[in-house]
């Protein structure tokens, strides 16, 4: 049995996570390289909404909430790399 809105917590996670490995690539952390990396992962997560509703022969469909839930899981990626950052450098 599924958690009610547990798609939208997987997508959430999902691009949380791929903002936070995506942040440890670069040497020096500028803002506009964090903001630049959101974006990305934000707009890839709308391109394969966008892809998924033209796919509808395949079962699937374009959900504007999973698109949002991608985009806000992106932008507190930054956040938990943060203070991961902050965390590990105290130990």
């Amino acid at each position: 049995m599924l958690l009610p809105l547990s798609d939208r917590w997987i997508h959430f996670l999902l691009f949380a996570i791929l903002v936070f490995l995506l942040l440890h690539i670069p040497q020096t952390l500028k803002w506009r390289t964090t903001v630049a990396i959101i974006l990305c992962a934000s707009l890839f997560g709308w391109g394969i909404e966008m892809l998924q509703g033209q796919l509808t022969f395949l079962g699937r469909s374009h959900d504007a909430i999973d698109t949002l839930a991608d985009a806000i899981g992106a932008a507190l990626g930054y956040p938990f790399f943060y203070f991961w950052q902050k965390w590990t450098s105290l130990t």
